[in-house]
C-alpha cells in the first residue's frame, strides 16, 4: 500500500514538474517572400479590339476617329493610375479571315 501511494506522488511530481516546465508559447514561422520588392506597382488594363469589345467603339471608323477614340482611353486610364495597357490584336486577312 505505501509503494503505491510513493508511486502516485512520483507520477503526480513528473506529470506536474513536465507540463510546468513545457512552454506555453508557440514558435512562430516568418514567411519568406522570394519574390523581390518592386520599386513600382503593375496596374495595368486589357484592352480587347476583337469584335469592337473596347476599342474601337464601332467598325468603319477613320484612322482619325480610331485616335481620337485611343487618346482618350488613354488618357481615362493614366487619370485612374494605370501605367499599362495590354491590347489584343486579331488581324484579318483580305478575305476576312483571322490570320
Amino acid at each position: 500500500m505505501y509503494t503505491r501511494q510513493i508511486w502516485f506522488v512520483v507520477f503526480t511530481f513528473c506529470i506536474t514538474f513536465f507540463f510546468s516546465c513545457a512552454s506555453t508559447r508557440q514558435a512562430t514561422v516568418e514567411p519568406v517572400s522570394l519574390a523581390p520588392k518592386a520599386a513600382k506597382e503593375f496596374r495595368a488594363a486589357w484592352v480587347a479590339t476583337v469584335a469592337n469589345i473596347n476599342w474601337p467603339s464601332k467598325p468603319g471608323l477613320s484612322t482619325e476617329q480610331q485616335q481620337q477614340e485611343a487618346i482618350a482611353l488613354l488618357d481615362f486610364l493614366k487619370q485612374h493610375n494605370f501605367n499599362a495597357v495590354i491590347r489584343s490584336c486579331h488581324i484579318k486577312s483580305s478575305n476576312g479571315t483571322t490570320v
